[in-house]
């Protein structure tokens, strides 16, 4: 794992997981992207967005990178804030 968030206090930027994301070893970025569903879920956060069931964590990290690389100008904000706003654009409530 390339991530500075591993030895920083400070919150994973989107900067640095897209770099995660990117690099060969994607268990990092598989990982939060599925943390973040998971809690969106827990918290209730789903009612903007209806992430359905059965999407892979896989699935989950290709959005999250889409969003970081279509927008560069926020990927200095927290990550998991990034991937609720990627999430609840790619999978709106109807």
């Amino acid at each position: 794992m390339t991530s500075t968030a591993a030895y920083s206090s400070s919150v994973l930027d989107g900067n640095s997981l897209l770099s995660d994301c990117q690099s060969d070893d994607q268990s990092f970025c598989l990982g939060y992207a599925l943390g973040v569903e998971t809690t969106m879920r827990l918290a209730d956060l789903i009612d903007k967005s209806c992430i359905p069931d059965g999407v892979t964590a896989e699935q989950l990290a290709e959005v999250a990178i889409r969003y970081l690389k279509a927008n560069p100008k926020n990927r200095h904000f927290g990550a998991q804030g990034l991937l609720i706003h990627a999430f609840n654009k790619a999978w709106p409530c109807k």
